[in-house]
């Protein structure tokens, strides 16, 4: 009797313990998502702070994101402005001005050329004639150092009115890098033939070898010639300028209508002037020719008035 009741006893209570242990686990898994949800309980604040202790990268990642961002930046810039330096650039301006001080405004050009450290590299003055209208112009060419041609650009307004300003730059970086190879692969060559000829066993195998020395020689040459054209244009910009002497400077166009009008009427005025002006000129510069062709005229009129009348007389005494 007592094995009898022995097993059902065992069996009972391995049924009870089973279902006090499936209890506790889910008091306990209750616990622990009521005090994620809520945040207030200790366990639940602990548990985030471990994790996160033990995952750094979620600790001040926006922070770090920001710094590696910044830096990248940083970077960047810093290769642009890189690329900026390493740029080859030509520039080339062209301008056209006014001025009623033709011999001052030339003096000033020079001046102002001298001053920039540059030079003029031609010139052409022309119009020089007193007993016409037409008025003395210059034409120049001008080079000064690039990091001068803002203050040179700046300073043409002390010549007179400027009426036409235009500026160009060209970008000559690849073919600056790509000269500048062609130069160096050339040096490497002639090195490399100079000390093939010092190891020249036969006279044909040396002469062969000044053969292409000469050829790389002049090729050298060549590019370095246009390296140093490149250099000139690089390092200084040019300056194209015309100066047109004028009595009045070019005024700005009158918007509206009555303004039209009257800027109208006063270029006929100043034409009808310049007309008088150049007329008179003209009288006084070839005076004693015309003095002689009135002269002329007068006796061709005298003598043809006599051989009239002469006529007429000789008709009269022929008549009965």
């Amino acid at each position: 009797m007592k094995k009898h009741y022995s097993i059902p006893a065992l069996i009972l209570a391995s049924i009870l313990l089973l279902s006090a242990c499936g209890a506790a686990q889910s008091t306990t898994d209750a616990y622990y998502y009521g005090a994620e949800n809520s945040g207030r309980s200790d366990i639940g604040a602990a548990a985030p702070e471990e994790m996160a202790y033990e995952n750094p990268r979620n600790y001040g990642s926006d922070d770090l994101y920001t710094a590696t961002a910044s830096t990248q930046d940083s970077k960047n810039s810093g290769q642009q402005s890189l690329a900026q330096d390493n740029q080859k650039l030509i520039k080339t301006l062209s301008a056209v001005v006014e001025t009623t001080e033709f011999e001052a405004s030339l003096q000033k050009l020079s001046e102002l050329v001298f001053s920039t450290g540059g030079y003029i590299e031609s010139s052409t003055v022309g119009g020089q004639s007193y007993n016409t209208r037409i008025s003395r112009s210059a034409r120049y060419v001008l080079r000064v150092p690039a990091h001068q041609l803002d203050a040179a650009e700046n300073a043409l307004g002390q010549l007179g009115n400027v009426t036409s300003l235009t500026s160009q730059v060209s970008d000559v970086t690849l073919s600056w890098a790509d000269t500048e190879s062609r130069i160096k692969a050339l040096e490497a060559q002639r090195d490399s033939l100079l000390s093939m000829m010092e190891k020249a066993e036969t006279l044909t195998d040396l002469l062969q070898l000044q053969d292409h020395l000469a050829d790389v020689e002049y090729r050298l040459e060549s590019y370095a010639s246009q390296m140093r054209m490149l250099e000139n244009k690089v390092s200084y910009s040019s300056i194209r300028l015309d100066i047109q002497e004028v009595k009045i400077y070019t005024e700005k166009e009158p918007d509206s209508f009555g303004d039209k009008l009257s800027q109208s009427f006063k270029n006929s005025l100043e034409s009808l002037g310049g007309f008088f002006e150049s007329l008179a000129i003209f009288l006084v510069g070839n005076i004693l020719i015309i003095l002689c062709w009135i002269i002329f005229l007068v006796l061709m009129v005298l003598v043809i008035r006599a051989f009239i009348k002469k006529s007429h007389k000789k008709k009269a005494q022929n008549k009965p």
